[in-house]
């Protein structure tokens, strides 16, 4: 019985996909790589950056990735993201799971959060980046300024 070798799910995007500086039709894309036509015939190991762009939602996004190239055959090659920060795999979690659907305001700013690590910085206040947590939308309410007042 054959069993899927992957480790990771295979998704096609409507993304532009530019490896080592020459623009490349993207075929699939993963948490762990991608695979992608009319790329630069560079030899396997090959350590590359990957420019990854598209639209979520009307809003431009990209990322530039660390990647080594797997292979290289009949126009066709595949990467292994390597060096990854904790943003980078977010964002490609965050790609691999939204398929190209409409991801509201919502998924929109989920989606920046787990880039720039907002929510992160909101949440801990104590980590030196000068940022107050907001106060909560409701405190204005209820006669409450804030959490635990």
């Amino acid at each position: 019985m054959p069993r899927n070798r992957r480790l990771y799910r295979r998704i096609p995007l409507p993304a532009e996909l530019e490896v080592a500086g020459l623009a490349c039709t993207l075929i699939d894309l993963s948490v762990g790589g991608f695979a992608a036509a009319n790329a630069p015939p560079l030899e396997p190991n090959t350590p590359v950056e990957v420019g990854l762009r598209l639209a979520i939602d009307g809003i431009e996004v990209g990322a530039r990735l660390n990647a080594r190239i797997l292979y290289v055959s009949h126009g066709r090659s595949a990467g292994k993201f390597v060096e990854l920060s904790a943003s980078q795999t977010a964002f490609l979690r965050y790609l691999v799971t939204w398929r190209g659907a409409s991801v509201g305001a919502v998924g929109a700013t989920t989606l920046l959060d787990a880039i720039t690590g907002g929510a992160a910085l909101e949440r801990d206040s104590t980590a030196g980046f000068g940022r107050r947590p907001r106060r909560a939308w409701w405190a204005g309410l209820s006669g409450k300024t804030g959490a635990g007042q």
